[in-house]
C-alpha cells in the first residue's frame, strides 16, 4: 500500500474462499481498496492482492461456495477470467469498486 492512493483504508475483513486461482481455505485478516488492486493481508497465510483492472464486477450474496454464515452478505468480486473471490467486509458499499474515477 506503499505510495498508493488509498480508496477504502484498511479494515478487518474476512477472506472466504475463490472459485479459481486463489486459496479456497478460509481466514481473517485486513482488507484495503486502492487505485490499483484489493490487498488482504490474512493473519495467516499468503497475501492476496486483486489488480483493480481484472475486477469485472461486484455482488452480494448470503451464499457463496456452498456456504452461509450467520446469512451475512458475501462481498463477491468478479474478474475476466469468471473467477469469483468473496470476502466479508464490515461495509458491502460497492460504490468504490464502481467507480471510474
Amino acid at each position: 500500500m506503499h505510495g498508493e492512493h488509498v480508496v477504502i483504508p484498511p479494515e478487518a475483513g474476512t477472506y472466504r474462499g475463490a472459485k479459481k486461482t486463489f486459496s479456497r481455505v478460509k481466514g481473517d485478516g485486513v482488507i484495503c481498496l486502492t487505485k490499483k488492486k484489493i490487498i488482504f493481508r490474512p493473519i495467516i497465510g499468503a497475501e492476496i492482492e486483486i489488480p483493480a483492472a481484472q475486477i469485472s464486477g461486484t455482488k452480494e450474496s448470503v451464499w457463496f461456495l456452498t456456504g452461509a454464515k450467520n446469512f451475512k452478505a458475501h462481498l463477491i468480486l468478479t474478474t475476466h477470467d469468471e473467477n469469483e473471490i468473496g470476502f466479508f467486509v464490515l461495509d458491502n458499499g460497492l460504490t468504490p469498486l464502481n467507480d471510474p474515477n
